[in-house]
């Protein structure tokens, strides 16, 4: 996923790009549910995502890691 003009745009990717995710991005909402947004490379580009997506929401997000 790649931002542009301010939207969300959705692309396909191949596997080597794949195995450099390192972490994933949750939404946890007020009422509990779970919602994976994406995933990301790396704990700072996580740290951004994760603090530009708390000012327009008032869940939590959670920063897991993934498994190697």
């Amino acid at each position: 996923m790649r931002t542009e003009a301010d939207a969300l745009v959705w692309q396909a990717v191949d596997r080597t790009v794949l195995d450099k995710l390192s972490h994933r991005l949750v939404l946890q909402t007020e009422d509990g549910r779970r919602r994976e947004l994406f995933m990301t490379n790396g704990v700072d580009s996580a740290m951004d995502a994760a603090s530009r997506i708390v000012e327009f929401n008032n869940g939590v997000v959670l920063i897991e890691t993934l498994d190697p």
